[in-house]
């Protein structure tokens, strides 16, 4: 699905910075052009001012034939003959341009290129006198040469600015479709997850009801088929809660509904909770906390957190060992460590906990979504939950909330 679009794109982006490129070249021969000939045009008038204008001041207009310079210089009667002139060096005269001759008896400046027998000069009308009109001509070989020069760079350069839109493209394509790909991969992971961990608890709740119903029961087999379907009920509940988390957590903010909260009082309530699981495993939760904290917190969620991380505690510490949960305060965030002893856990596996649908040991219980849910509430909270550095047979995480400065 996204080969053809990101053919589409490249497509796209080679051909517009191709144009970008060529326009900026373009423009770059185009500013040298206007400006060598700009530069042309300054150094006529100079040596029009330098070579011809004295001899009309003195009147020795016909001094002028006797003037050997790099440019034709002409002094045209009102009709356009030719009253004297330099000595040309060109080998070229172009014929007089009758409209620009007539602008410049009227006062004014005319300037024209022309090409004559392959050589291209550099024409200049100036007005001399009522019924006198000064006619320049200058070679432009220098500049016609460069001109040629700059567009056997281009045609040859060509390729290279191919291949480099090319390349710049296939750049600016993989960047702009990383996300779009990360979240097509992302869905996918997703729904074949959401459709193995649904089957599971489905699964069972139908062969229950179905074991049931095959022949007729008293009340009590019926109670207990009734308490297993409800369990599965409350797994699949408990599952569609986390999957609907885990989606938002990709695409959507989640909305938080803040008032403040003591977070020492949902610790001990989410503890107490649980104490006939902890005194069955048995597990001994320790909380430790130097002042109480108050700060601007979404209770459900939090309390979801908080029933994540000793879930999480009660599925892998070591029985009869000790959870010690750790309050610190910092300037302007709250901290709680939760510190358990477990199973060695290698790197490997600690790498990918906040993951969804991993777990660190295979044979726990579980859909390996409690820790990622955590994570994601926390950082909608603007904190975040954290694995510390720790043994291998020791478990570590410490949640980080905002509140207040003390």
């Amino acid at each position: 699905m996204l080969d053809p679009a990101k053919r589409h794109l490249t497509l796209l982006f080679t051909v517009t910075i191709l144009a970008l490129l060529a326009l900026c070249t373009g423009g770059t021969v185009y500013y040298f052009h206007f400006n060598l000939h700009r530069s042309e045009q300054e150094s006529l008038r100079h040596e029009l001012a330098e070579d011809v204008l004295p001899y009309v001041a003195a009147e020795r207009m016909e001094a002028l034939a006797e003037v050997a310079d790099s440019d034709l210089f002409q002094v045209l009667d009102a009709s356009g003959l030719v009253v004297v002139e330099s000595v040309n060096p060109l080998g070229v005269d172009p014929p007089i341009n009758p409209a620009l001759r007539r602008r410049a008896l009227a006062g004014g400046e005319a300037w024209e290129r022309v090409t004559l027998f392959e050589t291209t000069v550099l024409v200049y009308y100036f007005p001399l006198a009522p019924h006198l009109v000064v006619r320049a001509v200058a070679s432009l070989e220098a500049l016609v040469a460069l001109e040629r020069t700059a567009l056997l760079a281009a045609l040859v350069g060509f390729p290279l600015m191919l291949l480099l839109a090319y390349g710049l493209s296939r750049l600016l394509v993989a960047r702009a479709m990383g996300p779009v790909r990360d979240a097509m991969t992302y869905q996918e992971l997703f729904s074949a997850n959401v459709s193995h961990e649904l089957l599971s608890p489905l699964t069972a709740l139908k062969g229950g009801l179905e074991v049931s119903l095959r022949r007729p029961r008293d009340a009590e087999d019926y109670r207990r088929a009734l308490v297993e379907g409800l369990s599965q009920a409350n797994r699949l509940v408990e599952l569609i809660r986390n999957l609907e988390l885990l989606s938002s957590a990709h695409f959507h903010r989640t909305d938080l509904m803040l008032e403040p909260q003591v977070l020492t009082s949902l610790v001990e309530a989410s503890v107490a909770a649980r104490r006939a699981a902890l005194e069955a495993l048995p597990l001994t939760v320790t909380v430790r906390s130097a002042e109480s904290v108050e700060c601007w917190l979404d209770r459900v969620l939090l309390r979801r957190v908080l029933d994540n991380l000793l879930d999480n505690a009660l599925k892998y510490a070591v029985p009869g060992s000790t959870l010690v949960i750790t309050q610190s305060r910092q300037r302007r965030s709250v901290r709680l460590t939760f510190d358990n002893a477990c199973r060695p856990l290698p790197a490997a596996r600690r790498a990918g906990v906040f993951e969804p649908f991993e777990r660190g040991q295979p044979d726990v219980p579980g859909r390996g979504l409690g820790l990622f849910v955590a994570r994601h509430i926390a950082r909608a909270h603007g904190g975040d939950l954290t694995l510390l550095p720790s043994a291998e047979a020791r478990f570590v995480v410490q949640l980080a909330l905002p509140c207040p400065p003390a």
